[in-house]
């Protein structure tokens, strides 16, 4: 009696476990239009705050796709994806990544220059750009790009140049069929133009591609656009090609932080009155890095105070100033400046110590 009133809650739970997973709701095309509206109105707001033409583009392009999937559809909205039509399938799969892209940009440009979440906005802009212009009606749902991550699962939308190789990971949907020969990937600028540093795969399954991307100076700034050309196996006819997946990243110039300062050793009036000091520290090139600079103040061997100021030019070749900021002799005096940038003036050692921490930008690997 206990075995079987055992194996009838099994069968419960069972039965409810599968009626849970039949009941999981499937991506529609009028959740696709929904998401759409979502996310244009959300980096619409954006913009607004924060000016940028790379997202007033996005922003027209994310409206125009959503009119013309509401059009495309019509009475077929409420269907699930997949079960559309080759033409309007692949159309909403593509709008849906956009939609992704799109709200990993908006949960990543926190923390960032303007500089760094401009450069993050132009990788979002030829994104959006690309997955709207795709025209094709594949016999099969199409290979499609929906996040480009680091191997953390952060999304990125922009690389620091530099020496080192970055693994990077491209995620979606039929992006690679086991039955057939690996996907090509072919780095190339905006214009289509193959670079002379190119990724090397490492790995691909159909939700799945992880690259390493060369170090060095050999990849210029400006767009870093990956095709994906894969294959996939047909039925009588073998491995066919497959429409290219594209993904945008933008190439960056390695970090440079310049720090020009002036350091006012206020005397008293038997001393003079004033020593002011200015200069420039050695230029930060990484994250994580420290510069010291020595500073003697000359007018007077006991000062009774000291106050900094200070200016940091990016490599944007924007800046940020501080100061002067104002303490007794013998205190220490630290500053923060944007991008996550201190600078301490040590008293007792007279130094000037610069430092830098660990990029606070998401969206930048």
């Amino acid at each position: 009696m206990f075995r079987l009133r055992l194996s009838m809650v099994l069968l419960a739970l069972a039965v409810t476990a599968g009626a849970c997973a039949q009941n999981a709701p499937r991506l529609s095309g009028s959740a696709v239009i929904a998401e759409l509206h979502d996310v244009r109105s959300k980096l619409e707001a954006r913009e607004q705050a924060h000016p940028d033409k790379s997202l007033e583009a996005t922003v027209q392009h994310l409206s125009q796709w959503q009119d013309a999937l509401a059009k495309n559809l019509g009475n077929a909205a409420a269907q699930p994806v997949e079960l559309m039509g080759d033409a309007r399938r692949a159309q909403a799969m593509r709008a849906h990544a956009a939609v992704l892209r799109t709200q990993a940009y908006l949960g990543s440009c926190t923390h960032c220059l303007d500089g760094d979440a401009a450069t993050m906005a132009q990788a979002l802009a030829l994104t959006v750009e690309r997955l709207a212009e795709a025209r094709d009606a594949p016999s099969a749902a199409p290979p499609v790009i929906e996040a480009v991550e680091t191997p953390d699962r952060r999304a990125i939308f922009a690389i620091h140049g530099g020496e080192a190789e970055r693994h990077l990971v491209l995620v979606g949907k039929n992006l690679a069929d086991a039955q057939c020969a690996d996907p090509k990937v072919i780095a190339t600028d905006a214009d289509d133009k193959p670079l002379a540093l190119q990724p090397t795969l490492v790995s691909a399954q159909p939700t799945r591609i992880e690259l390493v991307l060369p170090g060095g100076d050999g990849i210029a700034p400006g767009s870093y656009v990956l095709h994906v050309k894969a294959q996939r196996k047909a039925f009588l006819v073998g491995c066919v090609a497959q429409p290219e997946a594209v993904g945008v990243v933008q190439m960056a110039s390695p970090p440079h932080f310049a720090v020009t300062y002036t350091l006012d050793a206020r005397c008293s009036s038997g001393q003079g009155g004033a020593s002011v000091r200015s200069g420039s520290l050695p230029v930060l090139t990484a994250f994580g890095a420290t510069q010291v600079a020595q500073v003697e103040p000359d007018a007077c061997a006991t000062p009774n105070g000291f106050a900094l100021s200070a200016q940091v030019t990016y490599a944007d070749g924007s800046h940020q100033q501080i100061g002067p900021i104002s303490q007794p002799a013998d205190t220490t005096i630290t500053a923060g400046l944007p991008g996550g940038l201190s600078l301490q003036w040590n008293p007792a050692v007279r130094q000037l110590v610069l430092r830098s921490a660990a990029n606070a930008c998401d969206g930048f690997y």
